[in-house]
């Protein structure tokens, strides 16, 4: 549910900030933030998740891992700093370089932050989480549209409410967390912690690839307002993925961690969150690609038509991306990171040669050959996941692939029901309630088929009748 008001607290966000501001203003942020977001890369780590994932953990290797994250942050600002000129040159304009240093100054505040989160989430304490989330994001917010609104700083009102929101975030986790660095007198607990965080930045850098480089090559080659449209259809698109992803990988990697020596046990935790989340990002990704042009208009007004062709195909990539994003959970709970970062090693050069092939056609292009990409590698990156895991090939394509097809099977159900023109004349607001409707409903059907069909739902489904029977029983009583 915090997610659900983190993403309305973001598409409200969009729709004023995008009534502002110009495309040109996001355009020029995007591109400090590539070159931040590479550096912002090794802030963490990888310290956080092994903070989580280890069994035994004591006050001196949180210590250690503390002192470790301030140093990486106070080294990676300056090392930003030294490179903002590069950065300046490369992509030709003047602007970008005061706004890689700005935004590069909030790296040691977030590293002052990483280990609290972590022992938050180790903790399970989600609601101080999210409230920390909330607070922090609808803070920046508010600062953002206030100094958009009543100055003339344009682009600086985003850099603004981003520092905003990490001040923040910093502040209301050291009040959450009542943990506080302490003296470290062996370093060598903390050795196992970093090899494993290690390899997690590895895999990191590799993803930020097929994350950022899109950005870095859109504004090479097409300037600020071409790369103004990729980022918010990318942006828009991040929403209903965060609002699936990030509270499901919150609880189910501290979970599974600690039934990382039981087998059958782990197994069957896994393919209950993936079977979840499979069924939510479908219905998602359907309900986006129907409605992503009359949406895009109606949360950024006239001018952003561009960016509703980029969010509809950008939104197929959803199908796959949500599998493909909870192997993680297998490398991280199982202590396997060093096989994660073969996996970015191997999936790296696919996404490099899709962002070089697609950028000739500009934003539409490169959001094409992304999500092409993406549907290409669900299956090698299923089963490299698996290996040396108690799970099997057919355990996650018969959990995931039935959905991911209902999902598309909902699309051209969908299209061709408003071809026949039940949306005309009702406006925007209504061709994306009716699209919508219309989407999720045959998504629905076809899914409730899925789930009773084939064996494995069946379990599932048994599971969670069983578990809310349970909770209303508590309830009861």
């Amino acid at each position: 549910m915090a997610q659900v008001v983190r993403m309305g607290l973001q598409l409200a966000n969009v729709a004023i900030m995008g009534r502002l501001l110009a495309p040109e203003d996001f355009g020029l942020v995007a591109i400090a933030m590539t070159v931040t977001a590479f550096v912002g890369l090794f802030t963490d780590l990888g310290l956080s998740a092994a903070t989580v994932q280890k069994q035994d953990l004591d006050q001196e290797t949180v210590s250690a891992l503390f002192y470790v994250n301030i140093l990486v942050g106070i080294l990676l600002f300056f090392t930003t700093c030294a490179i903002a000129p590069l950065a300046q040159w490369f992509f030709g304009d003047g602007r970008i370089g005061w706004l890689v240093v700005t935004l590069a100054a909030m790296m040691p505040l977030s590293a002052a932050a990483v280990q609290h989160n972590a022992l938050l989430s180790r903790g399970m304490r989600w609601m101080s989480i999210q409230w920390v989330a909330i607070l922090s994001q609808t803070a920046g917010i508010i600062v953002g549209v206030v100094v958009a609104w009543k100055t003339d700083l344009g682009y600086w009102a985003l850099v603004v409410a981003a520092w905003m929101n990490t001040i923040m975030a910093l502040v209301l986790v050291w009040l959450v967390c009542p943990w506080r660095p302490g003296r470290v007198s062996n370093w060598r607990k903390a050795r196992s912690a970093i090899s494993f965080g290690f390899y997690l930045s590895v895999f990191n850098l590799f993803n930020y690839l097929h994350r950022q480089l899109d950005n870095v090559l859109i504004g090479w080659r097409w300037g600020a307002v071409e790369l103004g449209y990729y980022s918010r259809a990318y942006t828009l698109l991040l929403l209903p993925l965060g609002l699936i992803n990030n509270p499901v990988s919150s609880a189910i990697i501290p979970v599974l961690s600690r039934m990382q020596n039981e087998p059958e046990r782990w197994r069957r935790a896994y393919l209950d969150a993936l079977i979840a989340v499979t069924i939510i990002s479908s219905g998602l990704a359907a309900i986006l690609v129907v409605v992503a042009k009359p949406l895009v208009l109606l949360l950024l007004g006239s001018g952003w038509e561009k960016a509703g062709d980029v969010l509809q195909v950008l939104a197929v990539s959803m199908f796959a991306a949500t599998v493909c994003n909870a192997t993680g959970w297998i490398y991280i709970s199982l202590a396997q990171t060093k096989r994660m970062m073969i996996w970015s090693l191997m999936s790296a050069p696919v996404f490099i040669l899709a962002f070089a092939l697609g950028v000739r056609n500009g934003a539409y292009g490169v959001a094409l050959y992304y999500s092409a990409s993406m549907l290409i590698l669900y299956v090698p990156c299923v089963i490299y996941a698996i290996r040396k895991t108690p799970l099997s090939a057919g355990d996650i394509f018969v959990s995931t692939l039935p959905l991911m097809l209902s999902g598309g099977g909902s699309v051209v159900i969908s299209n061709y029901v408003l071809a026949l023109g039940i949306d005309q004349g009702i406006g925007l607001l209504g061709k994306v309630v009716i699209g919508g409707m219309i989407t999720g409903i045959v998504f629905m059907i076809l899914a409730m088929g899925v789930l009773a069909t084939l064996k494995e739902y069946r379990y599932f489904v048994n599971r969670l009748l069983i578990y809310v029977s349970m909770r209303d029983g508590v309830r009861r009583s």
